[in-house]
C-alpha cells in the first residue's frame, strides 16, 4: 500500500516559512516591551515594599541609623531602585540583543538584598543576617504579560 500527499499552495507555504524564519530570529521588539513592563513591575514591588511584603527592618539596623525608623525599606537613597533595568543609571543593566534581554542591577549591594546575606558584618561586629528582600522577580502577572506581548507580536508579524 502506498500513501501519497499532494501539497497545494507550496509556493505560499514556502514564503510563509521563509518569513517565519526571518521573523523568529530577532525578538528585540517584544523583548524590549517585556523590559518596559518589568520596569513598571519592579517599581510596584519597591512601592509596596515587596511582593510578598519584605521583612521589616531589624532593631539592630534602626539602632545603627535611627533616621531609618519608619522609612521605606531599600529606599533610603533610591539608587538601588533607580538602577534596576536602566542602563543610563549607575549599576543599571538593560542589555537588549536579538534573542535575549539582560535586566537588573550590578550595584555591589543589590545581590545582598535580593538573596539575603547570612554573614552580616557591619562596623567590625557580627550582626543579624540580612534577610532576602527580592525586588527583581518575575511574578505570574508578568508571565501573563510576556505571553500577551509575544502573542501580539507573532500575530502582527503574520507568523501565527
Amino acid at each position: 500500500m502506498q500513501i501519497k500527499y499532494k501539497v497545494k499552495g507550496l509556493k505560499e507555504l514556502e514564503k510563509y516559512f521563509k518569513k517565519s524564519a526571518k521573523t523568529l530570529t530577532n525578538y528585540r521588539k517584544p523583548l524590549n516591551q517585556c523590559g518596559l513592563w518589568m520596569l513598571k513591575s519592579v517599581a510596584a514591588i519597591f512601592k509596596q515594599e515587596g511582593d510578598p511584603k519584605w521583612k521589616k527592618l531589624s532593631d539592630a539596623t534602626i539602632d545603627i541609623d535611627p533616621d531609618r525608623a519608619g522609612g521605606k525599606i531599600l529606599q533610603d537613597t533610591g539608587v538601588l531602585r533607580a538602577s534596576v533595568g536602566r542602563k543610563n543609571k549607575p549599576g543599571g543593566i538593560y542589555n537588549l540583543k536579538d534573542t535575549f534581554l539582560e535586566f537588573g542591577s550590578s550595584l555591589g549591594y543589590a545581590w545582598v538584598h535580593q538573596e539575603g546575606y547570612p554573614q552580616n558584618r557591619l562596623l567590625g561586629k557580627v550582626n543579624k543576617p540580612i534577610p532576602a528582600r527580592p525586588f527583581l522577580k518575575v511574578l505570574p502577572r508578568d508571565e501573563d504579560a510576556f505571553v500577551r506581548i509575544f502573542a501580539k507580536w507573532l500575530d502582527k508579524s503574520g507568523v501565527t
